[in-house]
């Protein structure tokens, strides 16, 4: 039994944009608690630009996992349509099913090798699924990978500055900027650690859930694939010729007349080769 669980990446995605929300709604709240973390009292524009370098990769990793789940939702709406149509026993199964949707090629690609009477390998369509997919969380992967990563570089950084800091008041006694950039490079450091670790909860929280719809997808389509897919193909009326659409249909019927009907041809031929034994070459038939 095929489990759909329709709607699946679309539950998801309200998750996402409900805590999404939630956020941006205590940052609103606690304003004054983050204005005198991130930006009172800044010597050097370090934390800022530090800051400002991993929300940048939070934004355009949150933007493709957005993308990538609507996408999942389409497919998984495409093959809702699909299994209805099947379920019904509709004279086209791929009615009311996108072009550019995988239910579509995948029952394509089963019609075309069934009607060359083609093997179907289920493992080279699975592997072909697989790697194609693969790109769609390739960059949400490496977005969380490094996003706790850049916090350690916010610290490294910060620690620097307070080194600075501190080397400046050794040479100094009375000097009170070495003291002030100390500060300030412990805070950038603090800032920057506070701000990756936050972003990469949120981040890969969400990330699992879209490799999990990612999984369930090419799993759903390999699945549906074996029980009906392959099965649906060789069982309706005109072969995996009745399967293919009507656009497709056309250029079949358009065949030459011999690669049809190649009795007729061979016919054609009996008659030259009679006529020719009738008459050899080189001597002409009698006059009437």
């Amino acid at each position: 039994m095929v489990d759909l669980r329709r709607g699946y990446s679309l539950s998801i995605l309200l998750r996402m944009l409900v805590v999404g929300d939630v956020a941006a709604a205590l940052a609103v709240w606690k304003y004054d608690l983050l204005d005198e973390i991130y930006l009172h009292d800044q010597l050097t524009p370090l934390g800022i630009a530090t800051n400002g370098f991993i929300l940048l990769l939070f934004a355009a990793g949150v933007l493709k996992m957005v993308a990538t789940f609507l996408h999942y939702a389409g497919e998984e709406r495409a093959l809702g349509l699909f299994v209805d149509n099947l379920a019904n026993a509709a004279e086209d199964p791929l009615a009311g099913v996108g072009r550019r949707t995988e239910s579509h090629r995948r029952f394509l690609t089963l019609a075309r090798l069934a009607e060359t009477h083609a093997p179907i390998n289920q493992g080279a369509l699975a592997s072909a699924l697989v790697a194609n997919e693969s790109t769609r969380v390739s960059f949400p992967r490496f977005i969380s990978n490094i996003l706790i990563l850049t916090g350690v570089l916010g610290t490294i950084l910060g620690l620097a500055l307070a080194l600075v800091g501190a080397s400046g008041m050794l040479a100094s006694a009375v000097s009170t900027g070495g003291m002030g950039m100390v500060v300030h490079g412990m805070s950038s450091a603090l800032s920057t650690t506070i701000t990756a670790i936050l972003c990469f909860l949120y981040f890969v929280n969400f990330f699992l859930q879209l490799y999990d719809a990612h999984t369930r997808f090419i799993s759903t389509v390999d699945l549906l694939t074996a029980l009906r897919g392959t099965r649906e193909v060789r069982r309706r009326p005109g072969g995996a010729y009745g399967c293919l659409p009507a656009h497709l249909r056309g250029h079949r019927a358009q065949a030459p007349q011999h690669a049809r009907n190649p009795s007729r041809q061979g016919h054609a031929g009996g008659g030259r080769r009679q006529t020719h034994r009738n008459h050899p070459p080189g001597r002409l038939p009698p006059a009437a």
